[in-house]
């Protein structure tokens, strides 16, 4: 199964760190391709996320 992130395009190799937005499945995790697919999880690249630290932002 080959993924892209949904905000650049970027095909994203195997091994290479992504995140995604979805719901928890109802199921557990152990079908998450099929739920992916089946559910239009967003899939983005590293360099598209910028991870909040829970610092507030300086003005």
């Amino acid at each position: 199964m080959k993924f892209n992130c949904a905000n650049c395009g970027k095909a994203l190799q195997h091994d290479e760190r992504a995140y995604i937005d979805m719901p928890i499945p109802p199921r557990g995790m152990t079908e998450i391709q099929a739920y992916l697919k089946l559910n239009g999880a967003k899939i983005y690249c590293h360099d598209c996320v910028q991870i909040r630290s829970g610092q507030p932002k300086k003005a």
